[in-house]
């Protein structure tokens, strides 16, 4: 009797998977494609315009001369440089994937493994 039942759920189940491969199938064919359009760099209108105020600008910044004369200026020549120089750092691992406990701070020489 068992046998009979066990059956009949095996075939409801299967009916079921059947009917939402079939609802997924009509879904994916009949949706809208125009979100999918984005994805693959179709322009719009707001990207137009976006990309005609960029290259006006960058025309407007191609037009710029910049006066020379401020080099010579006895303000700029004044300036002094306040940089201070950088320490030399020690290296880290040699390969920053290899797992910690294969990691030697002393033998930079063998490669981890």
């Amino acid at each position: 009797m068992e046998q009979g039942s066990s059956n009949t759920k095996n075939l409801i189940i299967a009916g079921v998977v059947l009917i939402a491969l079939i609802a997924a199938g009509y879904y994916y064919t009949t949706r809208d494609r125009s979100s999918a359009d984005l994805l693959i760099g179709i322009p719009t209108i707001e990207n137009q315009i976006i990309d005609s105020d960029l290259l006006s600008t960058l025309s407007q910044l191609k037009r710029l001369r910049l006066d020379e004369t401020i080099f010579s200026n006895p303000s700029f020549m004044s300036l002094t440089d306040q940089s201070k120089p950088l320490q030399a750092q020690t290296s880290g691992r040699t390969n920053p994937f290899a797992p910690l406990d294969s990691f030697s701070a002393f033998s930079s020489s063998t490669p981890a493994r």
